[in-house]
């Protein structure tokens, strides 16, 4: 009698050893699914991260390459101008004189 009391009481601690187990092992799972999906919405945040990275580099890229296009066609613009007013001043002093000599031409005549 008392090795069969002594037989359900250790039946029942590993039944209840078992059952703790049992439920350990289910925290650990349930633990594990829970730090997996964590990474995974790391993981996504991650990328989503880069992509507006890679987003922001291309829009800043662009900017630059408008910038860039901007000073030159400025440039151009600027150079044309001074190449228009030089040859403006190039022309009053070629036709400058010449009228000049023809009012003189004239005053004598």
């Amino acid at each position: 009698a008392e090795a069969e009391a002594r037989a359900s009481d250790l039946a029942k601690a590993a039944a209840k050893a078992e059952e703790e187990a049992v439920e350990a092992f289910a925290k650990l799972v349930s633990e594990r699914r829970r730090a997996a999906d964590a990474e995974q919405a790391a993981a996504a945040q991650l990328s989503h991260a880069l992509r507006r990275v890679a987003h922001a580099e291309a829009a800043q890229v662009s900017l630059e390459r408008r910038l860039q296009e901007e000073g030159e066609a400025r440039e151009r613009v600027e150079l044309e101008e001074r190449q228009a007013r030089a040859r403006e001043a190039e022309l009053r002093l070629q036709t400058g004189p010449a009228r000049s000599r023809v009012r003189s031409k004239e005053k004598f005549e």
